[in-house]
């Protein structure tokens, strides 16, 4: 997932997700499949489990 620009995919907190596949091909996914997921690390920035270090805090 990269974080684009404001504006970039409202739908999706303008966070844009991708994925690969074990031979080096982009997979082609629907944004909501990832984001459904996501959004429910909103607390988190919306990224899930990431390491202590890069924990966004308020």
């Amino acid at each position: 997932m990269t974080k684009g620009e404001p504006g970039a995919a409202p739908e999706a907190n303008d966070w844009i997700y991708s994925a690969v596949q074990p031979s080096g091909k982009p997979m082609k996914i629907k944004q909501s499949f990832c984001h459904n997921c996501h959004e429910g690390f909103a607390e988190q920035g919306d990224l899930g489990y990431p390491l202590e270090e890069v924990r966004i805090t308020n």
